[in-house]
């Protein structure tokens, strides 16, 4: 599988879908369910044969779908500043092209932070952040 990245929000948007898409499962027999899957929003997301699975089978995916999408691994980010859409996108690219995983990309604003970033990823903390830089050149000059 291909990795991709989502921000908390796409996560939490898409797990919405999901559940709306089970709720409609057994609902209104006389709808297909590649258009019960479009008028969720997931058809870009769902593979084209789910339509012929059986109703206990799509059930069985979209269950482990929703539970992979909630288990993915996070990375958070902390910036000083709101991100513009672009920006979002090129963390995103980074992120994909670096790791190569799947992931969920948490983005924090800081404005203490001054600059830079301070990143959080599998238990591990990584500070670039101007702020922290600048107090590391105060403690230098000073101590």
């Amino acid at each position: 599988m291909t990795p991709f990245l989502l921000t908390k929000e796409e996560q939490v948007l898409t797990l919405k879908k999901i559940e709306d898409l089970e709720n409609l499962l057994y609902k209104d027999p006389e709808i297909s369910f590649s258009e019960k899957i479009k008028k969720v929003g997931l058809e870009e997301l769902l593979p084209k044969d789910i339509n012929y699975l059986s109703k206990e089978k799509q059930a069985e995916f979209l269950f482990s779908l929703k539970e992979n999408l909630k288990n993915l691994p996070k990375v958070t980010i902390e910036i000083a500043f709101d991100p513009s859409v672009d920006f979002i996108l090129k963390l995103k690219n980074w992120f994909l092209e670096n790791l190569k995983k799947s992931l969920v990309l948490e983005i924090k604003v800081n404005p203490k932070i001054v600059g830079g970033a301070r990143i959080y990823y599998l238990g591990k903390y990584f500070d670039f952040s101007l702020a922290t830089k600048i107090e590391e050149l105060q403690k230098r000059n000073h101590g």
